[in-house]
């Protein structure tokens, strides 16, 4: 019913996880009219999703157009507002406004229809229906079925909507066959699945039901509408979805291979209504959260982890929209699904917020739109329709959907102490927003949640992984390394602990049905053989696995005791590896074993079983990336390929590969390696960046722009993409082209210095643009640090440096050991070739002196020697011309790899992104100002008119704040007490051997020192003054 108010009307409907590789095929057999009709009045496209792909998380960025971390829902579950339970997610946690809210305080109306989370319903200006809603209560048609207090608002429609819902027991046999053909064939008595599949199918029945019946009754400007019935028909049974996979048995296959399809065909049969409620003048649109693998990346097992069904999700969903401004029949590239709150607000004529994360969907629209941007809605007051801060969810409901959400596999059974039940989803809630921050690249604010996490939880090997991806993108090899090792000690301990938890566990499954059975048959002659359980027989056949959770035979006890005795076998992995793997003969006893086992020892044993099995694939990838970034490309190939033949259908491990090939220049072959990732997933944005970049090397221009334009398209959000395709159009002479795809490679990442620094060559070389060039040079400079926000933790102090020995010796602490901390690298014996060494400090602080010691120790440096050795420098400066360039030109840094090179600290800053170790000089400023003050006097000059206070307060000041970005990179430094290399240079020579990687002769470091040239000391200056 339409509210006859100036805005365009709004229909928003929301399929969780559907995915065109399921509806493609669909479409051209024409089992999906509605939507083929939509498409062809509209436009369509893939809407790439964000990590972590859990729907609560993912559909409140959708109705907030903010990543989680800003609107605060963080998972399924969360702690009850009194601290003495746990509850479903809700709404109330929610710190951002949704587009709704939006809306309603720009006097909309609207209804909201089963949004995840909208638990308790908003008071909103229209209706709102919680997710809880259409939740059944009992399988038990008898019993009651309560509505969910706060289901609901306004209140006054809570009696005539619960009238509308559809009990599982109310379907006929001709409206489950569609789903389940041969559904007389179900022994219902021992299989389950029908019954889940029933219970799916009404629940998506009453959102449907309910959501049409406001859009008929109640007026409105927008409805939301979310069903979550393909998501999880998909978890239930996308695993028997044809093709057939080898570990699905022929009866289930027969029985179960129609539910998926059928269950898109559903929502079409929906979708045909919803276009025919609806006229030309609303703007549908249709979108999933992300998809959901359909072939032969579908997954055999699934973790045996909270959340753990997420791991089949696919990263790609669907969009279609159609309106009145609204292109026909066209394809958009590069949604994401934050950019659809910015597109609705646009839709409805309302300013778009800069602190969104997406952007309106400009390519979707007929003609270009005008824009209003404002700061933030947060900060615009007005009547929202948001719940008061005071409101509460009733704790016995909570209970109920608890267990609900156990059942559906989103988290796991809460312990039974309440204080362990917080704690446990107090530790998901922080995992999934760690996650939030690693997708938005902001791994350094993930890392401080996940040390955390892994410290109070050790064994958690998810803590761990996530810890190695964050140092992996940050570059850390040195911890990546140490973080790998004991994650693989980790593993094997957990593996041998778990192995004896797992014996007991069976034991215990074993035991109880033995007791069982003997009750039962304690008048028959079919008793249990009289051997313990600890015994171990011959097997004599199979044990049969058609038994439905009965011992029929002596053989199956003797089945059950061989398993129990494999598993003691501590020495004997491979025997273990058999036994637990459910694809293979040897593991038919385990079978058994979950067949005869509870649903509570069920959940035991796979937890157990799933920490029991090693996971090579995750150590291979991790050592092979360590190998690559330490210049062991060989040997990083070795682990790839390893960790290939392991998981061959896995798209990321042939893209390390040929991200190896890469650094080898073997462009090729690396080619080769992002095409056969593009085989098993051919919407793999970071495959064709990787091939985009197979052609620039060789300088295939067009065909990099080509690989380029699709990684964009399939994931607009990845910058580097757009820097890609920035280069191959700037080198075809598409200059204004280039500098659009540089400036949208700086808007997704401002920090992204190298984009930045593209910019400033094109605009003052090609577009004489100076001042833009400046600013782009201004930016890369402060981009590269903010882009390196590691803060690792503080090492023990070396004997010199942090605590500046040098006062030991009668040094003043009138240096910089109070700014620059110390922070050495945890893996020291790196490869330096790949290094460039850096040389810094303050003019006259010893940087001459430094690199005096390394050339003499062996290092390479890089030196022009256009700087003649003077009386101030008799032993020479060790300078190169172009570092004085160094805030305008950065093209001679790769002369530098390998090598050392003295930069001043004032010129630190402009380095580019690269991979440095720094050795930074710290000598008393008194000494350093009169150094310099001789110096000047030598040749004539007058310096600084500043005086000597005033000199030092601005050295001060210059190194403070190098300190602070420092601090925040992730670049080892090792400070150097200048009195101290000169009076104990044996030990300083020691420090910086072992600083850069322990094969510098120290000894010629030491004699390369000359204590005459120490002219002014502190101590002297001292006596001069008094």
């Amino acid at each position: 019913m339409s509210n006859g108010q100036k805005h365009r009307r709004i229909l928003l409907i929301g399929w969780d996880a559907a995915d065109w590789r399921v509806i493609n095929p669909l479409l051209e057999a024409g089992k999906m009219p509605a939507l083929e009709s939509l498409i062809n009045r509209g436009v369509m496209g893939n809407l790439a999703t964000i990590r972590p792909m859990l729907s609560p998380m993912l559909w409140t960025s959708i109705a907030t157009g903010k990543r989680a971390f800003k609107h605060g829902i963080h998972g399924f579950a969360e702690p009850t507002a009194d601290g003495g339970g746990i509850q479903p997610i809700s709404n109330l946690s929610r710190k951002a406004k949704a587009f709704w809210n939006i809306f309603n305080q720009s006097g909309m109306t609207g209804n909201v229809v089963g949004w995840w989370p909208s638990n308790p319903a908003e008071p909103i200006r229209g209706t709102m229906v919680s997710n809880l809603f259409q939740m059944v209560a009992s399988h038990d048609p008898s019993e009651p079925w309560p509505l969910r207090p706060g289901s609901v608002h306004p209140r006054h429609l809570m009696n005539t909507l619960a009238e509308l819902r559809f009990h599982p027991t109310e379907l006929h046999e001709n409206q489950i066959r569609p789903f389940i053909p041969h559904a007389d064939e179900v022994d219902q008595e021992v299989d389950s699945r029908m019954g889940v599949c029933a219970k799916m199918l009404s629940e998506c029945t009453t959102v449907h039901a309910v959501a049409t019946h406001l859009a008929q009754t109640e007026l409105w400007d927008y409805m939301a509408v979310y069903y979550d019935a393909i998501d999880h028909f998909c978890h239930g049974f996308m695993k028997y979805h044809p093709p057939q996979q080898e570990h699905v048995s022929d009866t289930d296959f027969r029985l179960y291979s129609n539910v998926v399809e059928a269950a898109y065909r559903y929502h079409d049969m929906m979708l045909a209504t919803w276009l025919s409620l609806v006229g030309p003048e609303t703007t549908i649109v249709l979108l999933s959260d992300h998809g959901f693998h359909p072939d032969h990346l579908r997954l055999q097992q699934i973790p045996s982890e909270p959340a753990a069904p997420a791991a089949e999700h696919r990263d790609l969903g669907i969009l279609v929209m159609a309106g009145p401004d609204i292109k026909r029949d066209e394809r958009i590239y590069g949604a994401t699904l934050l950019d659809i709150c910015p597109t609705l607000l646009a839709v409805a004529g309302l300013p778009i917020a800069d602190d969104m994360d997406g952007i309106p969907l400009f390519q979707a629209f007929k003609s270009q739109i005008d824009i209003e941007r404002i700061p933030s809605w947060e900060d615009i007051p007005g009547d929202t329709g948001q719940h008061p801060s005071e409101a509460t969810l009733n704790p016995q409901e909570s209970q109920q959907a608890i267990e609900q959400l156990v059942e559906l596999g989103y988290i796991e059974k809460p312990a039974e102490d309440v204080q362990d039940a917080i704690q446990q989803v107090l530790r998901e809630l922080k995992y999934n927003l760690a996650q939030s921050y690693m997708d938005a690249d902001l791994h350094q604010d993930a890392i401080e949640i996940l040390e955390v996490l892994h410290s109070e939880s050790p064994n958690d090997n998810r803590f761990m992984l996530r810890m190695a991806l964050c140092y992996q993108a940050l570059d850390d090899i040195d911890k990546l390394e140490l973080l790998v090792e004991k994650m693989k000690q980790a593993s094997a301990e957990l593996s041998k602990q778990s192995v004896i938890k797992l014996v007991d566990q069976v034991q215990i499954v074993v035991q109880r049905v033995f007791t069982e059975h003997s009750e039962k048959n304690a008048e028959s002659s079919e008793s249990p053989p009289a051997e313990t359980l600890e015994s171990s027989t011959q097997l004599a056949d199979p044990v049969s696995t058609e038994t439905n959770g009965d011992v029929k035979s002596n053989e199956d006890w003797s089945a059950l005791n061989d398993f129990i005795a494999s598993l003691k076998k501590k020495d004997d992995q491979p025997s273990r590896e058999g036994c637990l793997n459910e694809d293979t003969p040897e593991s038919l006893p385990l079978k058994k074993v979950i067949e005869l086992a509870n649903d509570e020892e069920k959940q035991k044993i796979h937890k157990l079983v799933a920490a029991v099995r090693s996971n090579p694939y995750s150590f291979d990838y991790l050592e092979g990336y360590v190998e690559l970034a330490k210049g062991h490309i060989e040997t990083a190939l070795e682990f790839f390929r390893r960790a290939e033949q392991a998981e061959p259908l896995r798209p990321w491990l042939p893209i390390q590969i040929g991200e190896a090939y890469l650094q080898l220049k073997k462009w090729a072959d690396a080619e080769q390696s992002f095409l056969r990732a593009l085989q098993m997933d051919d919407e793999n944005a970071y495959a064709f960046a990787g091939l985009a970049r197979s052609y620039l090397g060789r300088r295939m221009n067009q065909e990099a722009a080509n690989a380029a334009i699709n990684a964009v398209g399939i994931l607009h959000h990845y910058a580097f993409a757009h820097y890609l395709l920035g280069i191959a159009l700037h080198r075809l002479g598409k200059v204004k082209r280039a500098v659009q795809a540089f400036e949208m490679a700086v808007t997704i990442n401002p920090n992204f210095a190298e984009a930045h620094r593209r910019l400033a060559l094109i605009e003052e070389k090609s577009l004489g643009n100076t001042p833009k060039a400046k600013e782009h040079r201004k930016l890369a400079r402060r981009g590269y640090f903010s882009s390196l926000r590691n803060r690792p933790n503080v090492l023990p102090k070396p004997v010199f440096g942090i605590a500046c020995p040098g006062q030991k010796a009668g040094g003043s602490t009138n240096g910089f050991s109070h700014v620059i901390e110390n922070r050495l690298a945890l893996r020291p014996d790196i490869n330096l070739n790949n290094i460039v060494t850096v040389v810094s400090g303050l003019p006259r602080s010893g940087t001459s002196m430094m690199m005096q010691m390394l050339g003499a120790g062996g290092l390479q440096l890089l030196s022009d020697e256009e700087r003649k050795p003077d009386k101030d420098n008799p032993r020479g400066y060790f300078e190169y011309e172009a570092v004085r360039r160094l805030q305008s030109e950065t093209s001679w840094i790769g002369k530098a790899r390998g090598k050392c090179v003295k930069v001043i600290a004032q010129l630190l800053p402009s380095l580019p992104e690269g991979r440095y170790r720094l050795i930074f000089m710290d000598r008393d400023l008194d000494e350093v100002i009169s150094s310099q003050r001789r110096m000047l006097q030598r040749v004539g000059k007058d310096g600084a008119v500043l005086s000597d206070e005033q000199l030092k307060n601005t050295y001060a000041k210059q190194v403070s704040i190098l300190g602070k970005l420092l601090k925040r990179s992730r670049i080892p430094v090792l400070l150097v007490n200048h009195r101290q290399c000169v009076e104990q240079p044996h030990i300083v020579a020691d420090e910086v051997n072992r600083f850069l990687g322990g094969r510098l002769d120290t000894t010629a470091m030491v004699h390369a020192v000359d204590p005459r040239l120490y002219r002014h000391r502190v101590d002297s200056l001292c006596e001069m003054k008094s």
